[in-house]
């Protein structure tokens, strides 16, 4: 009836609404390799179809997955952000000063400045598990359906005021992450009577 292993895309997308009276560092980070739960340190939600698929299989290992950042609204005088999407094996919150956003990470997009004026603007970056997490096996990586993995790796998405200067400041962002998912492992399903 159903395939003992399927490989799809899975969605996610959430808003995060930033305000606050002294911009810094802020630093909204979405799991790249856990899409049972995708927003750490939130929890709570899954990508569309997921609740069907783990519903029919036992395991999932993301294969990879791609992010797209769009800054919708940005309410700051005359100060200018950046934005970065940077995907990190660490969980510990970055900062626009650390090397993996300037330096040609791989996978790391960069915005270099916008304003109110500027309308929205778009960040697109896509990691697979396996080059960011070199040299571990699938058996590492997996999870099962209703779980993240022992093993994760994380878009840290970041936006920071240009000039550093103290300013009133709202930001409105999305975010859409899109997951290639293998599922595997059938679970025993019942057969429904009418």
């Amino acid at each position: 009836m159903f395939p003992t292993e399927y490989v799809t895309r899975v969605r996610y997308t959430s808003q995060w609404n930033n305000t606050t009276a002294s911009p810094g560092i802020y630093d909204w980070i979405i799991r790249g390799n856990g899409a049972y739960d995708p927003q750490y340190g939130a929890g709570g939600e899954s990508p569309a179809g997921w609740t069907e698929l783990a519903a029919i299989y036992e395991h999932y290992n993301v294969i990879d997955s791609t992010v797209t950042l769009k800054v919708l609204s940005v309410d700051s005088g005359s100060i200018t952000f950046m934005a970065f999407v940077v995907p990190n094996t660490s969980s510990t919150s970055l900062t626009a000063a650390d090397p993996d956003c300037w330096n040609g990470h791989p996978g790391c997009a960069r915005l270099d400045s916008f304003r109110p004026a500027d309308g929205q603007k778009r960040l697109i970056s896509r990691m697979s598990t396996k080059k960011i997490l070199a040299g571990l096996d699938d058996a590492t990586t997996r999870a099962a359906t209703n779980a993240t993995p022992n093993t994760e790796w994380y878009w840290h998405i970041l936006t920071a005021p240009s000039s550093g200067a103290a300013a009133a400041s709202a930001i409105v962002e999305s975010v859409v992450v899109d997951y290639t998912v293998h599922f595997y492992g059938l679970k025993a399903l019942t057969q429904s009577v009418f």
